[in-house]
């Protein structure tokens, strides 16, 4: 091999590296900021106390902006570092998720206007919408076409 060879692997694997680091730094951060932002409502819940009792309301806005600009600059991060494979990939998966979503969304919220099902609960319509998004990257990614 050539001395180029050798430095554009080793350039290579060092970025990798560096992204995979700074991807688990991301985790472990958002995980810290979920503990902390969760530990709160977890114990006023256990006491049958409202969550504002232990968490102040300029408090619990700050929280939300730290997770809200590193979900931000961490989404920038990844997108502006990985291949355009693996951004086509992602721009698949999100498609079909933000489609799956209007669809289900509209038709739950025809059919509680029709007064056929309950009010539309957020929280289902966010978590299946998720999983059709992991479940339509991880086909795009390792289904072989």
């Amino acid at each position: 091999m050539t001395n180029e060879t050798n430095t554009g692997v080793a350039k290579y694997l060092a970025k990798r590296r560096r992204f995979w680091m700074i991807y688990a730094a991301a985790l472990l951060g958002f995980s810290i900021l979920g503990g902390v932002m969760g530990f709160p409502v977890g114990y006023a819940e256990g006491m049958g106390a409202p969550v504002q009792d232990f968490v102040p309301a300029p408090v619990a806005w700050a929280l939300v902006a730290i997770l809200l600009i590193g979900f931000l600059a961490f989404s920038y991060f990844y997108f502006t570092r990985v291949d355009e494979v693996e951004v086509q990939h992602n721009l698949w998966a999100n498609s079909i998720g933000l489609y799956f979503y209007f669809s289900v969304y509209g038709a739950w919220l025809a059919l509680y206007m029709l007064g056929a099902v309950p009010a539309v609960d957020g929280l289902i319509v966010f978590g299946t919408t998720w999983a059709v998004v992991l479940l339509a990257y991880t086909m795009r990614r390792y289904w072989p076409r």
